[in-house]
């Protein structure tokens, strides 16, 4: 009977301890959390930055496209 009930004992205790660790880890847990959230603040700054520079490109290439067209056009007419 003795052996039998410092078993259960033994398991409580570990029980506990187990109990005790993860609320001292989950501590420091809660203190990275806010670090990743600045992150993705910065993220849309620079979003309307490239937005005018593709527009300057397609206004270069279309007076391209339409000059080539005016080109052909002359050598077909000539």
């Amino acid at each position: 009977m003795s052996p039998s009930l410092l078993k259960p004992a033994a398991i409580k205790t570990l029980r506990e301890r187990l109990l005790i660790g993860p609320q001292i880890s989950s501590v420091p847990v809660p203190v990275p959390v806010p670090v990743p959230v600045p992150v993705p603040v910065p993220l849309p700054v620079p979003v309307p930055v490239p937005l005018p520079v593709p527009r300057t490109r397609i206004h270069l290439r279309r007076p391209s496209f339409i000059q080539s067209r005016i080109l052909i056009s002359r050598h077909v007419h000539g």
